[in-house]
């Protein structure tokens, strides 16, 4: 899996090296430290993971109920 930063979308985004067909190196560099990005990328990470899981908690909780 490739994570790269998409100007596009404003948004990190992750790609199947399998599907990559053609890539081009670039001289230029990104201005923000690879580090800052690599964080800022596994913070939201986690918020996502949390948010998939209390969404499946919800879910299961309306499901006992409806039971």
């Amino acid at each position: 899996m490739i994570v790269a930063w998409c100007e596009l979308r404003q948004a990190f985004r992750s790609f199947r090296t399998d599907r990559v067909l053609e890539a081009q190196f670039l001289a230029e560099r990104y201005p923000t430290p690879r580090v800052r990005l690599l964080a800022t990328w596994k913070k939201e990470q986690k918020k996502e993971r949390e948010a998939r899981l209390a969404k499946g908690e919800a879910m299961a909780e309306r499901k006992r109920a409806a039971i």
